[in-house]
């Protein structure tokens, strides 16, 4: 699998990761009153996006990326 293929799989969960981000550092933390307030929220927003982007990645690629492992299985044996 090419580096090319890999960004393309992850474009919906980058595309994902940043609405959820969104959503919650606008409508669910909202805006900090100081610096480690602002930090705090964007690490929550951060992890809580990033799971979900590659929550998305593995449902919406779940065919090339089992074909890509039995791929690597085949060749290892």
């Amino acid at each position: 699998m090419k580096v090319k293929d890999i960004l393309i799989m992850g474009l919906p969960g980058i595309v994902m990761g940043f609405i959820m981000s969104f959503i919650i550092s606008y409508f669910v933390i909202g805006i900090p009153e100081n610096e480690i307030a602002n930090a705090i929220n964007n690490g929550i927003s951060g992890l809580v996006s990033t799971f979900l982007g590659v929550l998305m990645t593995f449902v919406v690629n779940k065919q090339k990326i089992a074909k890509c492992f039995a791929e690597v299985n085949e060749k290892s044996k």
